[in-house]
């Protein structure tokens, strides 16, 4: 069966595939004996085309190559131009050599596997699943990255739900994977500005690697050999930048509560979408229409309790920027929280258990652990729970679970997951805080302090996930 919609013919072959005794794309194999390249996906126009076999006609440019070392490996499709007849092949890979962006042109379409329908719209509302694109360090196994593919889709499948009208907002998701290796981290930096300046351009126009910015081009915010020795971060959003990153360092530790949490933030930040022109952000002063301006940050900082101050605050502070604050507490606790419990129902967390009392019941556990480790250490800082900022390290991650969780103890998991975020783009912090939760978080705060005062096991009681 042959895929006409593709499929090309030309005057003049050229043959010169055929002197090479093999070549590899990402997810491209090409067979010297028989002239054809197989490829995993395509991507034409809303469709996708799964293992196609093909016989290629002509290479029209190959990218600037590099050590094979230095390949970044993909699941970007294969990208397919009807008005061109160009077939634009991620990588390619030859004799210890890698030459990324390749564009044929095709003899000849010999097979394909199946066809999947991917999506027309640009806002991603027509996507029938949550299908992240990977980026990977050419260091980084094979498994580890389809167990991270693996824990992310068993996520999105819970959490994101087609039927939410965030679902547009969920999309689209870009995970960039890191190894060990400083060199093979490196070219991730230069494959991230052009997957920016691509597909994403506002966030190539307020990124250092846009060289009308900074002259000597290159991923300046986060550089990807940062992280061979970090965790991971949401470094971008679709609110602010029009996709979300999921970086994921080296040591960071491949299991379900982990990708839970970052697959959390994704979710929080896609619920601030509904911001335009509220209220709230009138009386601030704050628009998103003001591209190039802090206002899309502050927005998301504000919304994500990194800044809690009252309007009337801000007002005789406007001005004073983003990041003042930098509260960890809501944001980085919430995940937790959600990380921890998403987790706790999962079989791993029993099967992976190091313990009796983790197997036994791994939420109490958390609670436990978190709550020896860290509630004298924020007792002696004589803050309150949103005081507590990524100054703080690890103990606004921390007192924010256990915040997060007797909060979600006291008013039901649907007023946090649901109530809140539906409303937190519309209405601001503060006020949908108080009508979700009934009372504003300062009031929480202290009934919080009040509680961690008490004997261990009345706290942990007091923050344990009902039956339901």
């Amino acid at each position: 069966m042959r895929l006409r919609i593709i499929k090309t013919k030309f005057a003049y072959v050229v043959f010169f595939l055929a002197l090479l005794p093999s070549w590899s794309f990402a997810g491209s194999v090409y067979d010297s004996l028989n002239g054809t390249v197989t490829i995993d996906n395509i991507r034409v126009n809303e469709t996708r085309y799964i293992d196609v076999v093909l016989t290629p006609a002509s290479i029209i440019s190959i990218g600037t190559s590099g050590p094979f070392e230095q390949r970044v490996n993909t699941n970007l499709p294969a990208s397919y131009n009807t008005v061109t007849g160009h077939l634009k092949l991620v990588n390619l890979s030859f004799e210890g050599t890698n030459y990324p962006e390749v564009i044929i042109t095709i003899a000849d379409v010999i097979s394909f596997d199946s066809i999947e329908f991917v999506g027309i719209f640009s806002d991603f509302s027509d996507r029938v699943a949550i299908e992240p694109t990977y980026f990977a360090a050419n260091d980084v196994p094979e498994s580890r990255i389809i167990s991270i593919l693996d824990w992310v889709k068993r996520v999105s499948d819970d959490w994101f739900k087609k039927d939410s009208k965030y679902w547009k907002y969920f999309n689209p998701i870009d995970i960039w994977i890191v190894g060990a290796d400083y060199d093979a981290a490196v070219p991730l930096n230069s494959k991230s500005c052009k997957r920016f300046r691509d597909a994403y351009p506002k966030r190539y126009l307020s990124d250092g690697c846009n060289v009308d910015k900074n002259p000597n081009g290159g991923l300046t915010l986060t550089p990807f050999e940062n992280f061979i020795t970090g965790g991971g971060s949401i470094n971008t959003s679709r609110h602010r930048d029009g996709v979300h990153n999921l970086n994921l360092g080296g040591l960071y530790p491949l299991n379900g509560k982990g990708i839970a949490h970052e697959m959390f933030h994704i979710y929080q930040i896609s619920h601030f979408e509904t911001t335009i022109n509220n209220k709230w952000t009138q009386q601030l002063g704050l628009s998103l229409d003001k591209f190039g301006t802090n206002d899309h940050e502050t927005i998301q900082n504000i919304l994500g309790g990194k800044e809690t101050e009252g309007i009337s605050d801000w007002q005789l502070k406007y001005g004073k920027g983003v990041f003042e604050q930098d509260g960890s507490w809501w944001m980085e606790g919430g995940a937790e929280y959600m990380g921890y419990l998403w987790y706790s129902k999962q079989s791993e967390s029993i099967v992976l258990a190091k313990s009796d009392e983790e197997r036994d019941d791994y939420f109490k556990y958390q609670l436990e652990r978190v709550f020896d480790a860290a509630v004298i250490e924020f007792q002696k800082t004589g803050l309150k729970v949103h005081e507590l900022t990524y100054g703080h390290g690890s103990l606004g991650y921390d007192i924010g679970f256990l915040f997060v969780a007797y909060l979600v103890r006291e008013v039901g998991l649907d007023f946090f997951l649901n109530g809140f975020f539906n409303e937190i783009g519309e209405l601001g912090f503060d006020e949908t805080f108080l009508k979700n939760f009934g009372k504003t978080y300062q009031q929480f705060a202290l009934e919080f302090d009040a509680l961690l005062k008490k004997p261990k096991a009345e706290v942990i009681s007091a923050m344990l996930p009902t039956s339901g």
